[in-house]
């Protein structure tokens, strides 16, 4: 009885935490815990499964930040520290099919994109701080490095992905862009 009480008792805790964290849309951890000073967001699902017998498991699953230009979802991974963006899709193989990676910035400028050790093509699309599309670079290719792409206008944001892609969904400059599960996203 003694046992089934503790039990009983772990399952409630770990119940109230899940329901907490399931409850926010995003953590926050203060700056001082992260390198660089910036803030980072998880955004998470959390669902607790409570089996017959003595063991509680809690199972956690994260929903990817997605771009959404036109009637393109475009799940994205993030590259918001200088190190990671600095690095970009460089060294990779290849770019999962209808996937990107989403550069930003504290503030709009004039960001320079460059393929330094890319291993395939891409489209780079900038975006304004007010979700919109302000330059594109179409099929940018291995060989172009050392080339620097400048946008025409400031941007805060940068999307890259598998080249084709801005043209086969008829991605033009002025497109409006949405942001979701992105911090700071317009």
């Amino acid at each position: 009885m003694e046992n089934m009480q503790r039990v009983s008792r772990w399952a409630l805790v770990v119940f109230l935490f899940a329901t907490l964290v399931a409850a926010m849309s995003t953590l926050r951890f203060p700056d001082e815990l992260l390198s660089e000073g910036r803030s980072i967001v998880i955004q998470t699902f959390v669902r607790v499964i409570i089996p017959r017998g003595s063991q509680t498991e809690m199972i956690a699953s994260t929903t990817p930040p997605v771009v959404i230009i036109g009637t393109t979802t475009i799940p994205v991974e993030l590259a918001r520290t200088s190190v990671a963006q600095e690095r970009g899709l460089s060294g990779r193989t290849s770019l999962a099919t209808g996937t990107g990676m989403f550069f930003f910035f504290d503030r709009p400028n004039y960001y320079g994109f460059w393929m330094k050790e890319m291993n395939f093509p891409i489209d780079m699309v900038w975006i304004s701080a007010t979700g919109t599309i302000t330059h594109i670079v179409a099929n940018a290719a291995t060989s172009s490095y050392p080339q620097v792409f400048i946008p025409r206008q400031p941007s805060l944001y940068v999307l890259e992905v598998n080249a084709g892609t801005a043209k086969q969904n008829g991605w033009r400059v002025g497109t409006a862009v949405g942001l979701q599960r992105i911090p700071n996203g317009p």
